[in-house]
């Protein structure tokens, strides 16, 4: 049959078959077996044009027949007898005629119409008939497949002397069916590769006596695999794995999911693989893969790509190997290797710039410019993942001139914009214009419709407009420090850090309320104190004091101070003494938080009525450690001394400055 026919004929067969693939490939084989038989016989009746076209409607009919048994359908089934019985009446006084008998037979015993069928083929076998020979036997041939839907064990018996492939077939399937598995197998395996036969079944049938030979049953999970058959033909590989499947195998199981199993078995093919090359390849590119997501691959990915690099005469496969190996080794040892396969190396930009990035690596001074040497070299015919690498490692190298980095961005916008790139180099983009502090330029690009930049960037975003506006944050900035953090949350569910992160940039600007459950997320000293001093803004100074006091937190400078504020505020003055004095003894004497600590001292020393050791306190430190132009402190300073004027009228003792009070 001609392949427009076979298109003719498949855009007329069913669509709703439970598996379209598989059993459009049965009906193949099945019409390429039945089309040598029927062409066998044929060419003994005759070789004209007459027989050539009976023979092909012949073949159209019993893909309509076979249409109807896969998926039965009463409108495929007249189709064919219409066909069939077409042939009878378009050939009439031709030898080519009785097919049309031959094929009616066949469609009432797939019908299970069997007396309809011997009626049928009567007409051939009668003895009166002038059916040529060829097309007898042909119908004696469906006789028994009739008499094998009627009687299997007299289907057996009649078969006995016929050494036909096509009755040895009937004669399997009839042992098959009396329950004779082993009889079975041994009747098909004589009629595999016959013609009449179709593979298909015979291996189906080998497979189903479980008499099946290792070759057969590798065989028929081949078959299955290539029918796209995947979970059928794994479920034969693992009951009767051999050498010779190992490789498919593994390609199926790493198709499912089952990488591990997959190296597993590949692995236990290579210590007696006759050929092992191919094994070997397929394990080191899934070990690769594997290791991208469990680092436990990453030593098996190693060897064995090494293995191959060294071991292959193919340079194709070796600058494969060379790309995922280079990727996961030391880059001394990269660099040694790509040494002894220059010629490999430098005919591929790939492996060019992975050279280039292992010298940078081992801190090369001369790296850089070859890499950027590479970059001119290659800049129209690279492919675009090269270009997005070297366009990044390049930006890398500028990582403390954010300006400069951007110009080189701007410079190589078509590269950084590739498919798959355009994401990562926007987020870089923000990144840079924030470093650089041009903070317009930036919030330009987080503003656009299409920008989705991620949640570290958002963040720097966020932190980089506190810093800027920290001391006179407005209504508008706060505003757009809140929408930016909470904007970075949402880029990132469930990650904590980048929770606590908002929830301090919240705090810093004065969004107390927003910035607490946000603090809330991670339990770290410094979160507790963030959240204590949140508490305390908002009027919370118990919460706050019971958070502070936990008995898992260290006694530093920082806690102790914001426990003295505290107490002070809720009137526990003989306390908030004692942890100003451990917040001072905790600090560097001079630092700012040896300065809080004191203030918040002698506020508690005035509130509590010990006014000379509060202006002893002041005067010493002062003598100590001379404030200075800082003028916040200055002022805390004077209003606590303001307060304590009236007590000073008296003259103060001298002060020796060696010497602190306790």
């Amino acid at each position: 049959m001609t392949p427009a026919c076979l298109t003719a004929i498949a855009a007329t067969l069913p669509l709703c078959l439970a598996n379209p693939g598989v059993e459009l490939e049965r009906l193949r084989q099945a019409g390429v077996s039945d089309a040598a038989r029927v062409a066998g016989v044929m060419s003994e009746v005759g070789a004209d044009d007459e027989a050539a076209d009976a023979r092909q409607a012949f073949e159209y009919a019993e893909w309509f027949r076979r249409a109807a048994a896969l998926a039965p359908n009463d409108e495929y089934e007249a189709e064919a007898l219409r066909r069939f019985r077409a042939i009878r009446l378009d050939f009439v006084n031709q030898p080519a005629a009785w097919l049309g008998y031959i094929g009616e037979a066949r469609v009432h015993r797939q019908a299970g119409q069997l007396d309809d069928a011997d009626a049928v083929l009567r007409a051939v076998l009668d003895e009166d008939s002038d059916a040529p020979a060829p097309l007898r036997a042909l119908a004696r041939l469906e006789s028994l497949e009739v008499l094998l839907r009627r009687d299997p064990a007299q289907a057996l018996e009649q078969t006995r002397e016929d050494g036909r492939p096509a009755a040895l077939w009937i004669a399997a399937r009839a042992a098959d069916a009396v329950g004779e598995p082993q009889r079975a197998a041994e009747l098909t395996r004589r009629t595999l590769g016959a013609n009449g036969v179709s593979p298909h079944d015979a291996l189906a049938l080998l497979a189903r006596t479980g008499h099946a030979t290792d070759e057969e049953w590798s065989r028929w999970g081949t078959h299955l695999a290539a029918l796209g058959r995947n979970d059928d033909a794994l479920a034969a590989f693992e009951q009767h794995p051999a050498a010779d499947t190992a490789l498919i195998h593994g390609r199926l199981l790493l198709g499912t999911g089952r990488g591990e199993d997959a190296i597993v078995r590949w692995e236990d093919a290579l210590r007696d693989a006759d050929n092992p090359e191919p094994l070997r390849r397929a394990t080191a590119f899934a070990a690769y893969d594997l290791a991208k997501t469990d680092a436990t691959f990453a030593t098996l990915a190693r060897r064995r790509l090494r293995e191959v690099v060294e071991r292959t005469d193919n340079d194709a496969t070796r600058a494969a190997a060379l790309h995922r190996w280079a990727r996961l080794a030391e880059p001394q040892q990269a660099l040694a290797v790509f040494d002894r396969f220059a010629e490999t190396v430098n005919t591929d930009p790939t492996l060019r710039y992975l050279r280039i990035t292992a010298e940078l690596n081992t801190g090369s001074t001369t790296a850089g410019a070859a890499l950027f040497e590479l970059a001119e070299l290659h800049d129209e015919s690279t492919s675009p993942a090269l270009d997005a690498a070297i366009l990044q490692t390049r930006l890398g190298l500028l990582r403390d001139r954010p300006r400069e980095a951007l110009a080189l961005l701007d410079a190589a916008d078509g590269k950084a914009a590739s498919d798959g790139n355009a994401a990562a180099f926007s987020n870089q983009r923000l990144a840079l214009l924030i470093e650089a502090g041009l903070i317009e330029p930036a919030r330009e690009l987080i503003d656009r419709d299409n920008a989705n930049p991620d949640a570290e960037t958002l963040m720097a975003f966020a932190e980089a407009l506190a810093s800027r506006h920290e001391a006179d944050a407005s209504a508008d900035l706060r505003g757009e420090v809140r929408a930016t953090a909470e904007r970075a949350v949402a880029a990132a569910p469930g990650d904590v850090n980048v929770a606590y992160r908002a929830g301090a940039v919240l705090h810093r600007v004065g969004l107390h309320g927003a910035a607490l459950p946000l603090l809330q997320a991670v339990d770290t000293p410094e979160s507790r104190q963030r959240q204590a001093e949140a508490m305390i803004k908002l009027g919370r100074s118990e919460e706050a004091l019971a958070l502070l006091d936990r008995a898992d937190h260290a006694d530093d400078a920082t806690t102790q101070r914001l426990r003295a504020a505290l107490l002070l505020q809720l009137g526990r003055l003989d306390d908030a003494v004692a942890a100003a004095r451990s917040a001072r003894a905790a600090a560097a004497p001079g630092t700012d938080p040896w300065w809080d600590a004191t203030c918040v001292l002698a506020e508690a020393q005035i509130e509590s009525l010990r006014l000379d050791e509060a202006s002893r306190l002041l005067r010493v430190a002062q003598a100590l450690h001379p404030v200075g132009s800082r003028a916040d402190l200055r002022r805390r300073i004077e209003a606590l001394e303001q307060r304590l004027r009236p007590s000073q009228e008296t003259q103060p003792a001298p002060v020796d400055p060696e010497r602190e009070p306790a």
